[in-house]
């Protein structure tokens, strides 16, 4: 039990320098973050996608 509450430290620890770097870069250097994250530029297309993004458009 005790490992796992420090694991989770560990990874919120982690999380927040991840996003301190992130917040430095400039659009280059953010991209290259991404790519080497895995994480796409390009939105992903999903079935619910054009619902989502309608949504988004026009709240209510």
């Amino acid at each position: 039990m005790e490992e796992d509450e420090s694991d989770l430290e560990t990874a919120f620890k982690v999380v927040a320098i991840m996003q301190t770097i992130a917040e430095d870069l400039d659009e280059s250097s953010k991209k290259m973050w991404r790519k080497m994250l895995g994480i796409s530029d390009e939105p992903r297309i999903s079935p619910k996608g054009s619902e989502n993004q309608s949504s988004k458009n026009n709240p209510e």
